[in-house]
């Protein structure tokens, strides 16, 4: 979780799924974003995995979302696929994104 001072700003989860990592979330809110909040929730989110010795992470990402898709490029996420009609609030296609992690560099 990110906080200014006693407010929650943004936040960041995934689960530990056999030795693999899926992002279930990232939020971060409006007036926070371009800020590095969400820099510092991937980043902090990647440091847990290698901690977990964790070999893969996954997200989907809105493909309409070119902020939250540069971040995770960024961070070396790669698309790798694609989900149709994932969201359910619209129906918007997702992409699927992973990142490889050597656990033999930290």
């Amino acid at each position: 979780m990110a906080k200014d001072h006693d407010r929650c700003i943004g936040y960041a989860g995934y689960w530990n799924v056999a030795g693999e990592g899926d992002i279930t979330n990232v939020a971060v809110l409006p007036e926070y974003r371009r800020k590095s909040v969400g820099s510092m929730l991937i980043s902090e989110i990647i440091k847990s995995a290698y901690d977990s010795k964790l070999t893969l992470l996954t997200l989907e990402v809105r493909k309409s979302n070119t902020a939250a898709q540069g971040l995770y490029k960024k961070y070396g996420f790669d698309i790798i696929g694609e989900r149709k009609r994932y969201y359910r609030d619209n129906g918007e296609d997702a992409w699927i994104m992973t990142k490889s992690l050597d656990t033999d560099k930290e």
